[in-house]
């Protein structure tokens, strides 16, 4: 029932388009704009009534007008750092493909889940092995994890039964060796069909 066309797999990024990545997380990843400087305001005047020489104020003419912030709102979540994606985080999956390289991806461009998608990150495991495994068992150990158990206490019916596909992001030799790498991280996705929904596809019973 497995295929590469049925069930999409995608190897995560390489070390060499890592640096892609890391300069796109830290311009565009951040939670929140940065504020601006508020712009100070206010002030008042001082009167010298003659004949005597003390100073006194007078009550300022000026009223003082209320400081003005920048209010922050949330950031579109845009391209998420691979390494940085987490459970629950929702993208389309066509527009991932489209950030394929030869050898893996660096980012996966996310959307808020309340906006339109198809894709959505419904678990993350961890792998044990002392030494990378090979792209083929680590492979099957995606597709052991990401259709077993998990899924279906996710969608609530059993991946052989669902109308709803699977697939994950899961480490390569180089992201292993030199970062530390060891997550598979499984998503859910209706692109199959084309539909798009809104919200989780948690409990969605199909």
């Amino acid at each position: 029932m497995l295929s590469a066309t049925h069930r999409p797999l995608f190897g995560r990024v390489v070390l060499g388009t890592l640096a892609v990545g890391a300069t796109l997380v830290a311009t565009t990843a951040c939670g929140s704009l940065p504020l601006l400087p508020p712009a100070l305001q206010g002030g008042g005047e001082t009167v010298s009534p003659a004949p005597r020489e003390t100073v006194e104020p007078t009550e300022s003419t000026e009223t003082a007008e209320p400081v003005e912030t920048e209010t922050t709102e949330p950031v579109a979540p845009g391209d998420g750092d691979v390494f940085s994606l987490e459970v629950g985080d929702c993208f389309i999956e066509e527009e991932m493909n489209t950030a394929l390289f030869s050898d893996g991806i660096s980012e996966v461009p996310l959307v808020d889940c309340s906006q339109e998608h198809d894709s959505e990150f419904f678990h993350s495991h961890q792998m044990t092995d002392a030494e990378y495994p090979g792209e083929d068992a680590t492979m099957t150990e995606a597709e052991e994890v990401c259709t077993g158990e998990e899924f279906t206490s996710f969608v609530g019916v059993e991946y052989a039964y669902s109308e709803i596909y699977a697939g994950h992001l899961y480490p390569t030799q180089q992201s292993w060796d030199m970062l530390g790498d060891r997550e598979i991280i499984c998503y859910v996705t209706t692109s199959n069909t084309g539909e798009m929904v809104t919200g989780t596809l948690e409990g969605a019973n199909r």
